[in-house]
């Protein structure tokens, strides 16, 4: 349980830090504003491709696997992104980032399998609850973070956080046996049939979905659009992802 719940946490933030930063990137870069934002267009579409063609795939194979392939490529990314000499670059491991920050996604339908019925509910609100505080953190400590030592740091440490989890997953992270024979085409052509046939699905999926482009196009592009009296930095970016904004300025 504690495993999972650090995973998700470490994992849930690693799109997220960008968000304050943004400003830091068009002015590391000498860039607009506009193709700073590919950062975090590119970052959400990334995870939004992971969610659909990669974790269903946690019914085809073993989850752990899948875990360690994902939290291994993600930690490359990040620090891809730490050395990243263009904006371009920059934008391309972000999205890499992105596919492969959904591991966290494979670990809660994992933690499922493994819990008793009676306690199932308790472990999985435990573990979104830890995801949502990771986005949480990283918003407040990426750009906090960022103001004192650089963004480029930031995405270093993150890479470390997550290296320091894969010793521990490797020893306790237990394997899964398949649910299903289907084939990927099959698989994924699967999830439109659960859309059509279950009405709470669908209501969840559009809102998650809604909830999701309103989220990363406000906070996106608040700071990069903000009137220059106002002159955010990333700490005050992070204080007001906190609802501080009256204290940030």
């Amino acid at each position: 349980m504690v495993l999972f719940t650090v995973s998700a946490f470490a994992g849930a933030g690693t799109i997220h830090y960008q968000t304050p930063m943004l400003a830091a990137f068009a002015a590391g870069f000498g860039a607009d504003p506009g193709a700073a934002g590919w950062v975090a267009t590119l970052s959400f579409g990334g995870f939004l491709f992971g969610t659909i063609f990669f974790v269903p795939l946690g019914d085809r194979f073993d989850k752990r696997r899948l875990i360690l392939a994902e939290l291994s490529v993600l930690i490359v990314a990040l620090l891809a992104m730490a050395a990243a000499p263009s904006l371009a670059l920059l934008a391309g491991a972000a999205f890499a980032v992105g596919v492969s920050a959904s591991f966290p996604q494979l670990m809660i339908p994992l933690a499922a399998e493994l819990a008793p019925p009676e306690s199932r509910g308790r472990v999985l609100g435990t573990i979104l609850a830890c995801l949502f505080l990771g986005i949480l953190f990283a918003r407040l400590a990426g750009g906090f973070a960022a103001s004192y030592i650089g963004w480029r740091w930031v995405y270093v440490i993150a890479a470390a956080m997550l290296a320091a989890l894969v010793p521990a997953l490797l020893l306790r992270l237990p394997h899964s046996r398949p649910r299903t024979s289907l084939s990927y085409g099959s698989l994924i052509a699967s999830m439109a049939g659960l859309l059509r046939t279950n009405a709470t699905l669908r209501r969840a999926s559009a809102i998650q979905f809604l909830l999701g482009i309103s989220y990363g196009g406000f906070w996106a592009t608040a700071a990069l659009s903000s009137p220059p009296a106002w002159a955010w930095c990333s700490r005050r970016i992070s204080c007001s992802g906190s609802r501080r904004c009256g204290s940030a300025r």
